[in-house]
């Protein structure tokens, strides 16, 4: 593991839910049409295997537990595993 204590440059947890929100629509098969052309192999889905999404803190954040906090309540619901 990789211990970063000063934070990360990102395009902040608005910007992520999105495309994580895009990319989940492609991963679920119920949710694209037989007649998609987005179907892909893997029975639809745009991904096969297990989605893990790491959390980290803001790099300019003055509260890292809220930063946290707000990245598991908004991120947690498109990831295998955080």
């Amino acid at each position: 593991a990789i211990i970063n204590r000063y934070g990360f440059n990102n395009d902040g947890i608005e910007a992520v839910t999105k495309r994580l929100n895009a990319q989940h629509r492609k991963r679920m098969p119920e949710l694209v049409p037989d007649n998609s052309n987005n179907r892909v192999k893997n029975g639809g889905r745009a991904g096969s295997g297990i989605l893990g999404v790491n959390i980290g803190k803001n790099k300019t954040t003055e509260d890292a537990a809220a930063d946290y906090v707000k990245g598991v309540h908004a991120l947690s619901q498109f990831a295998d595993y955080l």
